[in-house]
């Protein structure tokens, strides 16, 4: 998925709670670059194998795209990774994006069946900025382990830049402001 426009997808309001600009199932050894993915009703881009019923994703790399404006309401946001049982996601690689102004995170984890996540040489601005909900934030982690490291990035961070903490993700030789 490369050189596009994505946008607008769905309702605004909070109507379009599943429409995403982009949404992954399963696959493996996909590409998202030079994107710009901005102002989609719920997610900008959406990693789900629901659980497993529609797969694995795993070689997945989303590099140098523009990421914002996305979300309506809570739980939406730039980039979403949710893997949980036989569903897992795997090898995901988030490189040299730009990722701002996007409703409820920047880049959020649900599942526990996530490993393998590498998350580097981004800039994050501003995510979370349109709600008052308290696990708001730049990098949110619903709930599960995910396994990887997020190094060497950037983030003005005017709310949250983390959530919570977990040992099995990594964050270091980041700059942060804010």
């Amino acid at each position: 998925i490369e050189d596009n426009l994505i946008e607008k997808f769905g309702q605004c309001q909070g109507d379009g709670h599943l429409d995403h600009g982009v949404y992954l199932g399963s696959g493996s050894d996909i590409t998202i670059r030079n994107n710009l993915v901005r102002g989609n009703s719920s997610r900008g881009i959406q990693l789900n194998t629901e659980g497993g019923a529609f797969g694995t994703l795993s070689g997945i790399l989303i590099e140098r795209n523009r990421i914002t404006g996305n979300g309506h309401r809570d739980y939406e946001d730039g980039i979403v990774v949710n893997g949980a049982g036989a569903g897992a996601i795997s090898n995901l690689v988030v490189r040299r994006n730009l990722i701002y102004r996007n409703y409820y995170a920047g880049i959020r984890f649900v599942g526990d069946a996530i490993s393998g996540i590498t998350i580097e040489y981004n800039t994050f601005v501003d995510d979370g900025a349109q709600t008052s909900a308290p696990g708001r934030s730049e990098v949110n982690l619903d709930d599960g382990t995910p396994a990887g490291s997020i190094t060497r990035n950037i983030f003005v961070a005017e709310r949250t830049l983390i959530n919570t903490c977990t040992p099995s993700l990594t964050f270091s030789d980041n700059v942060v402001d804010g």
